[in-house]
């Protein structure tokens, strides 16, 4: 139950990003702000609320045109949403917060944002933690070996085959909580090539527990770890769950990773209000 801080009603936009959907509010104010987990958890739950994998307040900065908080929908705070940042961006652009070109201040550092005809190309912070050839221990003893990159949050990176037809949560859900990871554990991504720059992939969201029909930091993570790989592409194109397309772009300086961009869409479902009984049960 929430307390009498919250508002008779929320006004509320439902996105999505390549199928990862989101329920975006303005809390500029600071209204939501002490309660956030808990108003996550509770709208972001489907068949009881307006259901959502998350939700993102966009709060005021001193140093970006906004700031974008990302909730899972378990209530759970993370520090960087590439999906959820291009529909931040998308959000701010239509109400007239900022431009079509932008800074968004996130918990994982700035991202630049602009507005495309049809998308929302997203610039992210470099990867803090790269580590190739990661072996993890599942259950029943077995081992994993895959790539874990830390952009934000953390993603585990393993090549798979016949990823349509695997039994992909049973297999990912124990790989998310390998104790290789420690107490809190990672996002897993299962990727194949399709050809040259072009790959499948399918993510197991930690906070979400649950295969999302997309993920754009975890195309992210793939993109960085394949290149390290020797997967030399300037741009790397993900064929999602939801049959969207994210493509990831890796930028260079004197053979240095210097940019990270992050293209799809960001659409604008519905915008709606919501009564106590969304929240109030």
């Amino acid at each position: 139950m929430l307390n009498d801080s919250v508002a008779k009603r929320i006004t509320y936009y439902k996105m999505s990003g390549a199928a990862n959907d989101f329920i975006v509010i303005d809390n500029r104010n600071g209204q939501y702000s002490e309660q956030a987990n808990v108003l996550a958890k509770k709208l972001c739950s489907r068949r009881y609320s307006i259901g959502a994998d998350g939700l993102i307040l966009i709060e005021n900065s001193k140093k970006a045109n906004f700031k974008a908080r990302f909730f899972n929908a378990d209530g759970s705070e993370f520090n960087l949403c590439g999906n959820g940042g291009r529909c931040a961006a998308r959000f701010a652009f239509v109400n007239v917060i900022a431009s079509k070109h932008m800074i968004i201040e996130t918990n994982a550092g700035s991202l630049a944002a602009e507005i495309l005809q049809n998308n929302v190309k997203l610039q992210v912070p470099l990867p803090v933690h790269i580590e190739l050839n990661k072996v993890i221990h599942v259950e029943n003893k077995n081992m994993v070996n895959g790539h874990f990159i830390i952009i934000g949050d953390p993603h585990f990176i393993a090549f798979g085959k016949n990823l349509a037809q695997m039994p992909f949560n049973v297999i990912a859900k124990a790989m998310r909580h390998s104790p290789s990871f420690g107490s809190e554990g990672s996002n897993i991504d299962l990727i194949m090539q399709v050809r040259e720059n072009r790959f499948l992939v399918r993510t197991y969201e930690r906070g979400v527990e649950d295969e999302t029909l997309a993920c754009g930091s975890g195309c992210i993570s793939a993109a960085i770890a394949l290149h390290k790989l020797r997967f030399p592409y300037m741009v790397y194109i993900f064929e999602t769950r939801s049959g969207f397309v994210l493509s990831v772009y890796l930028q260079f300086t004197d053979n240095e990773l210097t940019g990270v961009y992050l293209e799809g869409d960001a659409r604008i479902v519905y915008k709606g209000e919501a009564f106590p009984e969304a929240w109030n049960y």
